[in-house]
C-alpha cells in the first residue's frame, strides 16, 4: 500500500468522531458509501458548536504516534474538517465534519489536513493560535483548508495562517486537485 490513512471528524459533538480508522479503508463501493452515509448523518444530527483546535491537536499527535516507528517507512496524510452548523448551508460534498490521516511513501513525511467551513470568529478562535498547533509538531506537515466562507473569513484566516499552512477551497470538485498541489510541493521539499 502506498498510503495509509484515516478519516476522522470533528463537530459540536467532539474533535474526534471515527469514519475510517487507520488500516482499515473502505473496501469497495457499497462500503464507501456508508462511509459517506455515516458522515452526513453525524452533520445532521451533531450538536452546534466548533472543536477544530482539539481536532487538530489530536490529528498531528494522532499521526505521530501512529508514525513514529523508526523502522517503519511510511509517510502520513490526515485531513480533518469540519463544515456548516447547519445541513443546508453548504452543498453535500461538504455536509459534515470530516478529517483524514494517511501514510505511506518515505519516512518522516507525516501531514494533516484540516478542512473547515472557516467559521472560526464565531467560535472565538484566534486564526494565528490554530497556525500555532499547525505548526507545533516539526514531524508533522499540517495544513487548514477552508472548504466555505462567510464573507471574507477564509481569506483573513489565510493571512493571519503561517505560510504554506492555509488555503482555500469553496468548490468541492477542486479539492483533490489541491490536495494534490499540497503533497506534490511538501514532498518534493
Amino acid at each position: 500500500n502506498k498510503f495509509t490513512y484515516s478519516l476522522v471528524g470533528h463537530s459540536g459533538d467532539g474533535p474526534n468522531i471515527s469514519f475510517v480508522p487507520f488500516g482499515k479503508p473502505p473496501q469497495n463501493r457499497k462500503e464507501r458509501l456508508q462511509v459517506l452515509q455515516k458522515m452526513v448523518a453525524h452533520s445532521q444530527f451533531c450538536f452546534s458548536g466548533d472543536h477544530t483546535l482539539e481536532a487538530a491537536e489530536s490529528a498531528i499527535q494522532n499521526v505521530y504516534e501512529t508514525f513514529n516507528d523508526p523502522d517503519e517507512r511510511s509517510a502520513s496524510f490526515s485531513a480533518t474538517g469540519n463544515a456548516a452548523e447547519d445541513s443546508d448551508a453548504t452543498d453535500g460534498a461538504q455536509s459534515g465534519r470530516r478529517g483524514a490521516s494517511a501514510g505511506g511513501g518515505d519516512p518522516g513525511q507525516h501531514f494533516v489536513f484540516l478542512l473547515s467551513d472557516a467559521n472560526l470568529r464565531r467560535y472565538g478562535i484566534d486564526p494565528e493560535y490554530l497556525g500555532q498547533i499547525l505548526t507545533s509538531d516539526p514531524a508533522v506537515k499540517a495544513n487548514f483548508i477552508a472548504i466555505a466562507s462567510l464573507a471574507d473569513e477564509a481569506t483573513r484566516i489565510g493571512q493571519a495562517m503561517p505560510p504554506g499552512t492555509a488555503s482555500t477551497c469553496l468548490d468541492a470538485a477542486d479539492l483533490p486537485q489541491l490536495l494534490k498541489s499540497i503533497l506534490t510541493s511538501s514532498i518534493d521539499n
